[in-house]
């Protein structure tokens, strides 16, 4: 993807999550890739709101690793 793809994607996105998947990489992928756009001076929009998260499958990833030696 272009970075004019990406500024473009970008703007016009309704969150970072259609942004990951349209990518197809992660959030964390495209968060890093708006970061350092914006330390060269692009002004992307930041998204607001918080991340869908599922704490019951967090939750359960913990009780399952408890007590586990890394």
């Amino acid at each position: 993807m272009t970075p004019e793809e990406f500024v473009k994607l970008w703007q016009t996105a309704q969150s970072l999550d259609e942004v990951a998947a349209k990518m197809k990489r992660t959030v964390i992928d495209a968060t890093a890739r708006a970061s350092y756009f914006r330390q060269r001076g692009v002004p992307l929009k930041k998204f607001t709101g918080k991340r869908k998260s599922d704490y019951s499958k967090l939750a359960a990833l913990a009780e399952q690793l408890n007590g586990k030696p890394k």
